[in-house]
């Protein structure tokens, strides 16, 4: 915004959130067997007259943030695989930290995921995995 002086990229930018987000949603949707019923209700999501219509070729936007919230999901619902576990939970850990970045109002979903996490994962990598995560998402 500061070369062009208004926000002409804005619009190029939220189509590749967009992507993501429905990459993400897929993902999600893919864990249960469902990936094209995730996608259509992210579908209904983005084109709520609030996102569509508002924020549709603004900078101001909340798809970024619904993006990177996405994607955080999608690392922790495909952590099953024990050595590809620690892998995605520390993927998952950093895209929160970078939801975190984007708007400090996804705090309580982030500690909502967190809390989760702990409470289902093994007793015995519990406390490694924790710390480890705690420091990638505070990075």
């Amino acid at each position: 915004m500061l070369v062009t002086g208004n926000a002409i990229i804005s619009p190029i930018l939220n189509r590749g959130w967009l992507a993501l987000a429905f990459l993400a949603a897929w993902c999600i949707g893919r864990r249960v067997g469902r990936p094209g019923m995730s996608v259509l209700a992210l579908s209904v999501l983005v084109s709520l007259p609030i996102m569509a219509y508002s924020q549709g070729g603004t900078a101001d936007v909340d798809l970024p943030g619904v993006a990177v919230l996405l994607a955080t999901v999608a690392f922790v619902v495909h952590t099953d695989n024990e050595g590809e576990s620690a892998r995605l939970l520390f993927l998952g850990a950093a895209a929160a930290g970078l939801l975190l970045g984007i708007k400090l109002i996804y705090l309580p979903i982030v500690l909502a995921l967190v809390v989760g996490v702990v409470v289902t994962m093994p007793k015995a990598r519990r406390r490694r995995l924790l710390g480890l995560g705690i420091a990638i998402l505070t990075a």
